[in-house]
């Protein structure tokens, strides 16, 4: 276990806001996790887990709690099938590297997620989704470490997932995704690779992909996307001081450089409001803000 006093916290976001939390503790293993929770409850502190930090934002300049990132990058095959193949992935994995993996032993399921710059943990914890697929869509069990409980595996049937939400079945207490399990189905590599590239560049024309941004800051309301609603309400372009929605697409909040999360939190608030005033409609949060 490695603890770091006070860290600012802008590396660890891709949108790279500038904050501080009372520590950056990294766990490479459960007796790592089992001796932070031991430190948790011996100095009364409160932690969060975070993954690649692609689906967060902080909403004030000091987080009074410990944050964990857990490291595991285990991505082995646990048993081939006629069809396809279970695979054993790592929270801490990125899902760059599963893709590509995937891609070069011609297995599909996960390529529509190409383009998200999150970890297979955060992605499960958001039911991440792109493209008219889910990452639960190739998943067919998420084992966790609880402070209480240890390791533990969930079949999906057994978690509560929606459109990007995932309630896990342990409602309370410190847990973080350890693994999944994967169900991959057998596909031509070149095919798979072409499929990646043109869903990338896709991507890359109407999203602000290579910016500092958090991703798509709203869920979409069943009535319209959220991108059209904050276009229509005039947020496309909109700034305030270094905090901005694109400009190629209204629902991706940028850090043009050294925005706070003061301005973060009252450009959220601005759109919401305008949204409401123009179409009744009041938007929910895709983001998660760390407060």
């Amino acid at each position: 276990m490695k603890i770091i006093s006070r860290p600012f916290l802008n590396k660890l976001t891709t949108i790279g806001i500038m904050c501080r939390c009372e520590g950056l503790i990294e766990a490479r293993d459960i007796n790592d996790l089992e001796e932070i929770a031991n430190f948790l409850v011996k100095n009364k502190a409160k932690a969060i887990f975070i993954g690649n930090g692609s689906n967060i934002v902080p909403g004030v300049s000091f987080l009074p709690v410990f944050i964990i990132k857990f490291l595991n990058e285990k991505l082995e095959v646990i048993r081939e099938k006629e069809d396809g193949v279970l695979i054993e992935v790592g929270s801490s994995v990125s899902l760059k590297r599963l893709i590509m993996w995937s891609v070069r032993n011609g297995y599909k399921g996960v390529e529509n997620l190409i383009g998200i710059p999150g970890s297979v943990g955060g992605a499960v914890c958001m039911n991440a989704g792109s493209y008219g697929s889910e990452i639960f869509d190739v998943i067919s069990k998420v084992t966790f470490w609880h402070e209480d409980i240890g390791i533990v595996t969930y079949s999906k049937d057994e978690i509560e997932i929606s459109y990007r939400k995932f309630i896990p079945p342990m409602r309370e207490g410190l847990w973080c995704v350890f693994s999944v399990t994967m169900d991959l189905k057998k596909s031509d590599k070149n095919l798979l690779l072409k499929k990646i590239k043109k869903t990338y560049n896709n991507k890359k024309s109407t999203q602000p992909v290579t910016s500092k941004t958090c991703g798509c800051v709203f869920k979409n309301p069943i009535q319209y996307p959220a991108g059209y609603l904050l276009e229509k309400s005039g947020m496309k372009g909109f700034s305030l001081g270094d905090m901005m929605f694109s400009d190629l697409h209204a629902n991706f909040l940028i850090n043009k450089g050294k925005a706070t999360p003061l301005e973060a939190m009252e450009i959220i608030e601005i759109a919401r409001s305008k949204v409401y005033e123009n179409f009744g409609i009041n938007l929910d949060l895709e983001v998660k803000i760390l407060s």
